[in-house]
């Protein structure tokens, strides 16, 4: 399962995707992947925007 793991993450799937693929929780696929946690932090927000667009209202 570890080989499949780090097969699908250097083929450039996100864990969300991988975690999809198999079934897994992120926890599980950080404890498989071999990577440090600052690491995995990052491949886990990796293809998401930093900030969503807001919405501004105004009252009268």
């Amino acid at each position: 399962m570890k080989a499949i793991v780090r097969r699908l993450l250097n083929q450039g799937k996100t864990v969300e995707e991988i975690g999809k693929q198999l079934g897994m929780k992120p926890e599980e696929i950080f404890r498989l992947s071999d990577f440090s946690r600052d690491d995995f932090l990052e491949m886990m927000i990796r293809g998401r925007d930093e900030y969503s667009k807001a919405t501004m209202y105004t009252t009268i």
